[in-house]
């Protein structure tokens, strides 16, 4: 495994929704559960306590396999606007590996522009892993916040 560099994910996507509806998808657990994951995955338990130094707790299953668990800490909040989080899986070829998450939420032609970074990944096939993994979940929240 590569450990002397960093690597980073970056992914601009447009929802057809206020930069209100895109924030509570990440930060209200039940709605949370309805899209985290990518598809043929849910996401029976996902626990949160939204503020700075707050923890949350999800857990990701499939048909094919056993749950994954990931766990982290609110490190920013700005209510509509930014939100950073670290970014910890509890088993699997990235256990314990501490991640950032950043979202920064702008309004575009009255929608959401949501920009993603997750850094600290540890190698390139850990970007490409995550990479699909967001992008899928992204295209299951699309049609949760679109009115």
């Amino acid at each position: 495994m590569e450990t002397t560099q960093q690597h980073t994910l970056e992914i601009r996507r447009t929802f057809a929704a206020s930069p209100a509806e895109v924030f509570g998808a990440f930060t209200e657990p039940e709605l949370m559960q309805q899209w985290w994951g990518p598809p043929g995955y849910s996401t029976p338990r996902c626990d949160m306590d939204v503020r700075v130094g707050g923890r949350y707790h999800l857990t990701m299953t499939s048909e094919k396999g056993p749950a994954h668990d990931l766990c982290g800490e609110f490190r920013e909040i700005v209510p509509n606007e930014r939100l950073a989080y670290t970014f910890v899986w509890q088993d699997g070829d990235y256990a314990h590996h501490e991640m950032l998450v950043t979202l920064e939420f702008k309004p575009a032609d009255g929608g959401t522009e949501l920009h993603f970074t997750q850094t600290k990944l540890p190698t390139e096939k850990s970007v490409e892993e995550h990479n699909h993994g967001w992008c899928g979940s992204f295209d299951r929240l699309s049609p949760l916040v679109t009115k």
